[in-house]
């Protein structure tokens, strides 16, 4: 029997409303579409001490973060429509002991090293391991939550070769808050920083030949094994970089940007969009798109991203404690987040 619920938890002295998962996996639906060629993704959570006297170690714990379909069963399922992202813990086919590190009033767990993998149905697409990552502990004399971003790259129209890479908070003694979770999520560094603390890469541009042929990769998807010792998840986000090319037309006197345009709205509101132009250009606008008409010498358009105010984001301050099932807060998600033991 699984176990998830929303609970409250005291983090800096701040309480905090926080999904208990173990057992379960968590989706959420965003409103990417199938355009998109890179997403950024995270989530704040903390991990229980098993025992906080005796000081053990958790046994067979495996923890799965990244995209799965909305067309059917998630990464945990034998009938996986479509995923792809990574296991945390170590290798997704087995469980992981997590060792706990006393470390004094800050203490923290570590298991293997983190393995990017694709999964349909039950056969499982691994991509070679990385690094180690820490897990902080909460329900401790100071309790601390731990950040993990992941960056999915893939070739416009969704088939070929993706990239994962995975960071994770380099320090156990600092908590981390949401709001600074989404500042990381609001960045294209390759190396995200957190709080001005440059986060620790776990998994290092690893890639997998995929696609979508089973469904497109529209959701988020989380998964900690152990129902008695749930993941403690106090916020979720992601972000979307545009994928259109903005093409130079009449011979390079005219950028045109083909943003997802809105009706009259000339910087739309959700996900990426293209931005002013370097060299000489002078703007103007139009209802239609963002032109600039000028010499085109040294034009570089480039593609920025929406801020997580535009994509999907939720601290889960706004939900009440209890059962799951009236869950639908948030902003920027397609629907409610459900949770399944298939």
């Amino acid at each position: 029997m699984g176990t998830t619920i929303l609970a409250q938890r005291v983090y800096s002295y701040v309480p905090d409303t926080v999904l208990l998962l173990g057992g379960n996996e968590f989706q959420r639906k965003i409103d990417v579409g199938n355009t998109w060629f890179k997403l950024r993704i995270g989530f704040l959570a903390a991990l229980p001490a098993v025992d906080p006297a005796a000081n053990r170690n958790m046994l067979a714990q495996r923890i799965y973060f990244g995209m799965s379909s909305s067309y059917g069963p998630g990464a945990t399922s034998f009938n996986c429509a479509n995923f792809i992202g990574a296991c945390l813990t170590g290798d997704p086919t087995t469980d992981t002991t997590l060792t706990l590190s006393t470390n004094g009033y800050l203490p923290y767990y570590t298991g293997g090293n983190s393995v990017a993998f694709a999964k349909r149905g039950n056969v499982y697409t691994l991509a070679s391991s990385s690094s180690a990552a820490i897990f902080s502990v909460s329900q401790r004399a100071f309790p601390r939550r731990f950040a993990y971003v992941m960056d999915i790259t893939r070739p416009i129209g969704g088939n070929g070769t993706f990239t994962i890479s995975v960071y994770s908070s380099n320090s156990a003694s600092h908590d981390w808050e949401p709001a600074a979770l989404f500042s990381v999520l609001d960045t294209l560094s390759a190396a995200p920083t957190i709080d001005g603390k440059t986060m620790a890469t776990t998994v290092s541009a690893r890639t997998i030949t995929w696609g979508e042929t089973n469904g497109p990769l529209d959701t988020i998807s989380i998964y900690s094994r152990l129902s008695n010792y749930p993941l403690e998840i106090s916020a979720i986000g992601a972000v979307v970089r545009d994928t259109n090319e903005y093409p130079e037309q009449l011979s390079g006197h005219t950028e045109v940007f083909l943003p997802l345009n809105e009706g009259s709205v000339l910087f739309p509101t959700y996900w990426g969009y293209g931005t002013l132009l370097s060299g000489t250009l002078q703007p103007y606008y139009a209802s239609s798109a963002i032109t600039s008409s000028g010499s085109a010498t040294n034009a570089t358009p480039y593609v920025n991203l929406s801020g997580t105010s535009c994509g999907a984001s939720d601290g889960f301050d706004s939900y009440g404690t209890g059962s799951l099932a009236s869950w639908n807060a948030g902003y920027g998600w397609t629907s409610a987040g459900t949770s399944y033991e298939w």
